[in-house]
């Protein structure tokens, strides 16, 4: 019961946004091995698995594509070469 009280208050966390998703997370995370509601091994076997880990590579770099604008450089070279090869008619 008290693992639900715990998910249910990091959802609440997450809706609110009293800290950032990291810092709520990772105070639920330490509540559930404080209060031995979930063993040191339990709470942290997630980070383990590879593919959690290619997720969250996966959001990092496109934060960063986004932030830096290389996306939008990239693309914009990807389309002038198809353009002068194919003629799509961009203009």
């Amino acid at each position: 019961m008290s693992l639900l009280a715990i998910f249910i208050a990091t959802i609440a966390g997450l809706v609110l946004e009293p800290l950032p998703t990291g810092g709520v997370c990772f105070l639920a995370l330490t509540t559930a091995v404080i209060s031995k509601t979930l063993s040191f091994k339990e709470a942290f076997v997630a980070f383990t698995n590879e593919v959690i880990w290619l997720i969250v590579l996966a959001v990092f770099f496109s934060r960063g594509f986004v932030s830096s604008g290389l996306g939008n450089r990239v693309a914009t070279f990807f389309v002038s070469k198809v353009r002068l090869r194919l003629g799509l008619g961009l203009g």
